[in-house]
């Protein structure tokens, strides 16, 4: 980018995106029902989206300015080309996530709605927002300063430290602010440096390497499908499914209830099974009950309890509660529930 600025707005244009979609995915929860994580699953879309939508306009702002357009030109240019890009892959993707709507599932339909609005929203700041602080930024985006470059590592260890929780490291935002402010004036930490080279396209690494992609593409393309595919042979032998309590961390409430339960009757007690069945007109409850055994002999069964009818003078249905050997998310209650619907 050719200095710590450029690199920063595009970050703070998505943060403020992002700020923005978390407060108003909060106001439609009140209407709309949605899981506890559909926020965090906004900010991880809405920051990925937000930088590189940004970035596409920082950087075509800096090309226009480099050529000697001015800064009102430069800005005018980047919308009108990076700019319509921006809007056209952020409608893309406002769309495609709320695709998820036709699954019907409600919770599917709260984290699609959050997604959707942080992406949205995140969209129309890099278009609004960022030409502003562009604006506001002018040429002096092509700057770099010491105190900036180096108040700009030092705030990343400080976000490291907060991410990696090492308080020490934390400390460095503290020397991040001392840098900066000790830049305003005159001294070593207010000299500018320069980041970008001065080699034209065909002499950098990156067209290097471009052309030489190019001029193998056969071999390139083979080559890069194969490690794809090896590296996705583990998706073979995953295992899908929702997270329990049994997920969570250790010490956490809801972690001790579940070791608990799982200490006292056994681990297939935190994932019971309901069984439940309709029967004929005229259905004895005496010769249903002897299903129930024939549940307790099944290999992976701990525990079943007798058929409870939906009604016990004239019963048109029964449900059953089978209590597995193993936990909710053990491949073997997966065979288990398998084997109950297939055989029994």
């Amino acid at each position: 980018f050719g200095s710590v600025l450029a690199m920063g707005l595009p970050i703070a244009t998505a943060l403020a995106g992002v700020g923005t979609g978390v407060l108003t995915t909060a106001l439609l929860s009140n209407i709309i029902e949605m899981p506890d994580f559909a926020a965090t699953i906004g900010i991880m879309i809405g920051l990925g989206v937000g930088i590189d939508y940004a970035l596409f306009i920082v950087t075509r702002y800096q090309e226009h300015l480099a050529g000697g357009e001015s800064v009102a030109e430069s800005v005018a240019a980047s919308l009108d080309t990076a700019g319509r890009a921006v809007l056209f892959a952020g409608v893309t993707v406002v769309v495609s996530l709320l695709g998820m709507l036709l699954m019907g599932i409600t919770f599917v339909t709260g984290l699609a709605f959050a997604a959707a609005t942080t992406v949205m929203l995140t969209m129309i700041a890099s278009v609004t927002l960022l030409p502003a602080l562009i604006g506001l930024a002018g040429k002096r985006i092509q700057i770099t300063r010491r105190s900036g470059l180096i108040g700009s590592l030092l705030a990343a260890i400080a976000l490291g430290g907060v991410a990696l929780d090492i308080p020490a490291l934390r400390f460095a935002a503290v020397l991040a602010v001392i840098v900066v402010i000790a830049g305003r004036f005159k001294g070593p930490l207010n000299k500018t440096i320069t980041l970008t080279s001065d080699k034209v396209t065909e002499e950098t690494a990156w067209y290097r390497w471009s052309r030489f992609v190019q001029r193998r593409a056969v071999v390139i393309t083979v080559s890069a499908t194969l490690l794809l595919l090896i590296v996705a042979i583990p998706v073979f032998s995953i295992q899908l499914g929702f997270a329990d309590a049994g997920n969570d961390p250790d010490g956490t409430t809801t972690r001790q209830a579940y070791d608990l339960l799982e200490d006292g009757f056994g681990p297939g007690a935190n994932g019971p099974l309901i069984l439940v069945t309709e029967l004929p007109a005229g259905a004895n409850l005496v010769e249903i009950q002897a299903v129930g055994k024939t549940l307790q002999q099944v290999e992976g069964v701990a525990q079943t309890s007798p058929g409870i009818p939906n009604d016990p003078q004239q019963p048109t249905a029964v449900l059953w509660q089978v209590i597995p050997e193993t936990s909710p998310q053990d491949q073997a209650t997966a065979d288990l529930l398998h084997e109950l619907r297939d055989n029994v």
